[in-house]
């Protein structure tokens, strides 16, 4: 199955916001609609920061390297391995 950016994303905004509540919810007590707000800002900030899972994925897709398989089974002649190509 192909690497899929946006599935990424919204797997590392997930993380990046559960971590951001759990983190940081212990200072509900601040101030009225604290958690409100603060819980807004915590979405903004993980969808910000997950928007590198993107460039991750694009990344290893165009520039990564396939190293060379096991050998198949045969003759020497046909022992051969897959060429270096791009992970899809």
């Amino acid at each position: 199955m192909p690497m899929q950016p946006d599935a990424l994303k919204a797997k590392m905004k997930q993380t990046i916001y559960n971590g951001l509540k759990k983190e940081f919810s212990s200072s509900a007590a601040m101030g009225t609609d604290y958690t409100s707000v603060a819980d807004a800002q915590w979405e903004k900030m993980a969808n910000a920061i997950s928007g590198i899972a993107a460039d991750i994925i694009m990344e290893i897709t165009t520039n990564a390297m396939v190293l060379p398989g096991i050998p198949t089974a045969g003759s020497p002649a046909s022992q051969v391995t897959v060429a270096p190509g791009q992970i899809a």
